[in-house]
Formats: C-alpha cells, structure tokens, sequence
C-alpha cells in the first residue's frame, strides 16, 4: 500500500499545528458546555425551556446559506412520492433547474454538470460520497424511497464541504425516527419487468426512537445500444442493462436530560446490489457492489448562544467486477475496486449579545483506495481541515445579510487555502425585489487515478497540485404573491486543471479554463394548487493558454437546455389527486471530439397520482411519453463501409417509453 508522504518540513509542522488546534477545539467545546451547564443550572427560573425548538445547526446549514446569497434549490420527498420515481438519478434529471444529470438507465452510473462544471459533490446525510478513485459520485446503490429532502446548492461551496464542491453539492437527506408510531408500505410494478418492494417502520420507547427499513427493486431493461453495434462487434446474443437493488438500515435518536436542546443521533445503512454495465463488445459486465454508510453525532445549542455538534462517519463502497466476453469466457472474475473513508466532523456556532455570529469548524478525513480493473495503486489519505465563518448583524439593515469565511485544508500530498465571501440584500422589503451573491474560491484533490494510475493507456503523476477555482454565482430576483423569478449569472475561473497531456500522462495545464453562463428561474402560481415552472441556462467552455483563447464544446454535455413543468394538486372531499406534466430541452451536444452533434431534444414525463384517503395513494408514472430516440453520449467501432472508416452510435440509448404504477399505504 502506497502512501504519499512528499512533505516539506514547514508542511509537517503546519499538520501539527492542525491536529493540536483539533484537539484544542474539543477541549474548548468541553469546558464552554460544562461551565454553560453551570450558569443554566443556577438561573433555571430566568432561561427554563427557552430553546423550545433545537436549532441543529448542520441540517439548516443549507437553509442558512440561502439566506446568505447562496443559490439553493430543494426538492421535498414528498414530491418524489408523489410523482412515482424509483430512481433518484431520474428524478432530479427532471426536478431540479440547475442540474445536468447525465441519466443513462435507472440503476446505472450518472454524469452530471452544474454552472457548466463536473465539480459536483453528492453527499448522503453529510456523508460525502464522491469517491477519491476517479473523484465522481456513484450513486447507483442509493435508493429513493427513504428521502426527506434533497438539498442543491449551486455554486463553489469549498467553504464547508471541501473538496470536489467547485461547481455545487448535492445533499439527499433521508428521514429520521419519530417518537409516535408511524411507516410506510409499498410496491410498484412497470415495464422491462420492473418490480418495487419497500417499507419502514418508527416508534419511540421512553425518549428513545427507533426506524428500520428495507427496499429492494429491479429490472430486466431494455437493449441499450443499436443493433448494428451489437453485429460489427459481432455480438450475437445480446443482454439487457439490468439491476437489482437492496437497501436496508437502522436509524435511532435520543435527547438526554440536559439545559438546552440536545439530539444523540445514530445512522447505518448497508446499499447493495448488482448493477450490468453491458456494452456491445462483452457478452455481460457485471458490478456486484456493497456500500455502508454509517454515522454518529451529538447536536447540542446549549444556549440561544452557542450550538455545536460533533459528527463521526464511516463508508464502505466496494465492488466486485465480473466480465464474461463473447466467446462466454471469464475476462475477470470478482475484480476488486472501491474504497473506504472515515472522518470526524466538528462544528460550532458562537452569536453575541449584538447577534454577531462566528462558525469555526474542524474536517479529519482518513481515506483508503485502490483498483485491481483499472489499475490503480492502492493510496491512502489524511486530510485536515480548519473553516470558519463571521456573520455580522446589521442593527441599521436587519434583513441584510453577508458573510465571510475561510478555510485551510492540508493533505499529505500539498495545502491549499481557500476564501468565500456571499451577501443577499433585500432592495425592497419581503423579497420582493433582492440580489444576492457567492463569490469565492475552491479546490478539487487530485485523485488515485489521477496520482497513481498505471495502465498502457495512461499514467498517473504523484507530483500534481490540487486543482483550483476561482467562481461567482450571482442574481437577481423578486418574490410575489402569483409568481417568482430570478436572473442569475455564473463564472469559473480553473487553475492547474488536471488533464492528460500528449503522452497520456496526468499534468497540471498551464493557463486557465473558463465557465460562463447565465440562468432563468421562473415559477407561476395562477391559483391554488397549481404551479408552472420554467429554467433556462446557457453555458460557454473556453481556454486559454500562453494568452490564446480558443472555446470549447463540453464534450457530451449541451451548451444550453431548458426544463418547462405543470403540477396540479386538487382536493375533492376527501380525495386528493394530482398531475405533473415535466419536459426537458437539451440543446446542441457536441462529441468530445467536437464533430457530431447528436442534441437538441425534448423528453417528457407524466406522473398521476390518486389518494382517495390520507393513507392510501396510487401512483402512476408515464416516462419518455414520446418515445423520443436520444443517447447522452457517443461511442465508434470500425466499419469500412463509413466515411473515416467508423461507425458512430448510442453509447448507450436513452431510457425509451416506460410506465411505472405503485400503490402505498402510510400509518
């Protein structure tokens, strides 16, 4: 197991610095509490039951932010009920505006851009799970039927999610124990042999609650790619793209008898399953994953001063890769890829008698990888971390708000320091004319692949610097009874992009790589129930070097796309019942050679849904309704019959026409 340890002698005594300024943090948070506990316990009659409702600083974290300038977009799961998803992937392709999710099939790998960069990191809970093998998220093994929310953020959010956030994060939160009894059972059947199971239960004993629950879903597929491809690779028996998903877990809460508002929460989860990544020139390529996610932390606002919490996570993510090749022999057999990490995070909120606010927190990160499929040496990781944030009050402009913060993060590869500075100010009062703005900058980690890889094809370097971006995300909006709408503008600035040079061997380009764009959120409210909704956003790729510009297509991403809504919720009696009509544009996608372009489309989904009591509903959704003919991205193979000697094709085929009906019963 390697471990890079190529460090100057000033790094090693900045590391040490850090872990004591750690250490010293816990002790601090100790003794503030304990002499905290005191004051409350001698002036029980002044405070008493004061914090009614606990704050929970890290759950309205994202909340917080909004009200600082930040771009935040949430999606409720009570929405994704509604509507019949059983792929987070598929959902947010059509739910959020901000978000290019690359969706191939349900149960498969997503691609996916914000403000025109990959630089997106998928959280669970506040768990990270952006792998550092290839820096991407796979969230395949991630189900949807146990998700509260589902948190956006748009924009470099390196302040308090560190790396891999240059562009955006996305937090998919999942719901928590609830002291009365109550749960969920359901099931869904559809098309391409598609079948759903799932349900959770939760109660409370004596403070102490408890929720269990379990989901298993899967589908045969479809034939993803053209038959011409499958012949030219003379593949005469070709398999569907399936999946077949198992999620369970165990969730538990507990506030103690302590001043104040205090929450002991524990969380595990195990992800399963095997999911087929079929391509033409294989007979069958199959990823038999297990992942576990696991969490324990301690919230406490000890006073309507100051709040902390203290978090320590677990993840597991690995898979066994089996290929069997077009003569059915084995190519590998249980081929090892994947990784674990583990952390502890710690963060606290101090707010003065004048209603200052300072957040300062604490990241340890210790991170383990490695890839017997494609070679990449085995790479462990220490990352450290120390952030903070200095929200003033304006006594003179209440409703102004600005923030200003700060991070330093140290590996044992290199450091980088990073800032962030957002504001939203009200021009005129509720929201109803406002500007907002988060401008900063951000980090990206070179990962294994990018540090140790080691095939024919490419070679990693040890010696790449973290990837560095300057962004600003701003906009302009206004709030009314009937309808809101904003005007937003976004910009990338990338330094020592870490790309393939000529010798296919990993660098840090010289120069800079530029993202720009605009967007247009708008939503209508004509009357009660309904809503329409509208984005736009528009994109350019440029780089430069030695001072010559030259733009760029985003390979197999569009330079534009728009997605249009309907959603109709009435009430009849004691019916309820609803209509969503979504459509998504996307405009001209280039290959990553620049030459084809195979874009500019629409998708549209209908979903019903039907609940003729409060706890019964019946769900139906419509996807691809047109059966529109579309790939995300494009694959060749030699044909001599083609001009240039190749034939290009779908690699793979859109998701085509599906139909997908559930019933669940809620107590």
């Amino acid at each position: 197991m390697l471990r890079f340890n190529i460090m100057t002698q000033g790094e090693k005594i900045m590391s040490a610095m850090i872990k004591h300024l750690f250490l010293i943090t816990l002790g601090i948070i100790t003794m503030m509490s304990l002499s905290t506990f005191n004051a409350l316990a001698q002036t029980e009659d002044t405070l008493g039951t004061t914090l009614v409702e606990g704050r929970l600083i890290e759950e309205k974290l994202s909340a917080e932010l909004a009200e600082y300038g930040h771009q935040v977009q949430v999606i409720q799961g009570e929405t994704l009920a509604k509507l019949g998803y059983s792929d987070i992937n598929e959902a947010l392709a059509k739910l959020v505006p901000s978000l290019i999710l690359i969706n191939k099939s349900r149960g498969d790998y997503n691609s996916f851009r914000m403000n025109g960069n990959s630089g997106v990191l998928w959280l669970v809970d506040g768990i990270r799970v952006n792998n550092r093998l290839y820096g991407s998220a796979y969230v395949d093994t991630i189900g949807i039927h146990m998700i509260e929310r589902v948190e956006v953020l748009v924009g470099g959010e390196g302040l308090f999610y560190g790396t891999d956030s240059t562009s955006g994060v996305v937090n998919i939160i999942t719901k928590k124990p609830t002291p009365e009894l109550s749960g969920e059972v359901g099931v869904a059947y559809g098309t391409y042999n598609f079948s759903d199971f799932y349900g959770y239960v939760s109660s409370g004993i004596n403070g102490h609650n408890f929720l269990f629950f379990a989901s298993r879903d899967a589908w045969k597929g479809f034939d993803p790619f053209p038959e011409r491809a499958y012949i030219l690779s003379n593949n005469f028996d070709p398999v569907t793209r399936s999946y077949d998903r198992l999620n369970i877990g165990v969730k538990y809460t507990h506030e103690f008898n302590l001043e104040g508002h205090n929450n002991l929460y524990f969380s595990l989860q195990r992800n399963s399953g095997k999911f087929d990544n079929h391509t033409p020139s294989y007979h069958s390529r199959v990823n038999d994953r297990e992942e576990y996610i696991g969490v324990l932390k301690w919230d406490h606002d000890v006073t309507p001063n100051y709040s902390y919490y203290i978090k320590a996570y677990y993840h597991s993510w690995w898979t066994k890769y089996t290929r069997v090749n077009l003569q059915y022999q084995y190519a590998g057999i249980d081929e090892l890829w994947g990784y674990q990490d583990w952390g502890i995070n710690i963060l606290n909120s101090i707010r003065t008698d004048s209603e200052h606010e300072f957040l300062i927190g604490l990241d340890y990160q210790n991170y383990w990888a490695m890839d017997d499929v494609w070679r990449i040496s085995a790479m462990h990781e220490q990352v450290w971390a120390i952030f903070a944030q200095f929200r003033p009050h304006f006594s003179f402009k209440e409703d102004w708000k600005l923030a200003i913060g700060a991070r330093y993060n140290h590996t044992d590869g290199g450091s980088s320091f990073i800032w962030n500075i957002s504001s939203r100010l009200p021009i005129i009062s509720e929201d109803r004319l406002y500007l907002r703005a988060n401008i900063g900058t951000s980090f990206t980690l070179p990962t294994a692949e990018n540090l140790f890889l080691d095939e024919p094809s490419g070679k990693g370097n040890p010696n790449l610097k973290p990837q560095e971006s300057l962004a600003a995300n701003v906009g302009i909006g206004t709030k009314q009874r009937y309808f809101d709408f904003e005007l937003g503008g976004f910009y990338e600035r990338v330094k020592d992009r870490i790309r393939l040079d000529a010798n296919s061997v990993f660098e840090n380009a010289k120069g800079y790589t530029r993202v720009r764009g605009y967007s247009i959120i708008a939503n209508i409210y004509p009357v009660d129930g309904l809503v329409f909704s509208g984005s736009y956003v528009s994109q350019r790729y440029q780089e430069e070097n030695n001072g010559v510009k030259s733009d760029a297509p985003l390979g197999n991403f569009p330079l534009e796309y728009a997605k249009l809504s309907m959603q109709w919720d009435g009430k009849f009696d004691d019916y309820r019942y609803g209509i969503g009509i979504y459509n998504t544009w996307m405009g001209d996608i280039y290959s990553s050679t620049g030459r084809i372009n195979f874009g500019n489309y629409w998708l549209t989904d209908i979903n019903l849904y039907f609940a003729p009591t409060e706890k019964l509903r019946i769900t139906l959704s419509l996807g691809n309704v047109f059966d529109t003919e579309y790939s995300y991205s494009l694959a060749r193979i030699a044909d001599s019959t083609e001009p240039g000697g190749y034939y290009y094709y779908a690699a793979p085929i859109g998701v085509p026409f599906t139909i997908t009906g559930g019933i669940s019963y809620t107590f």
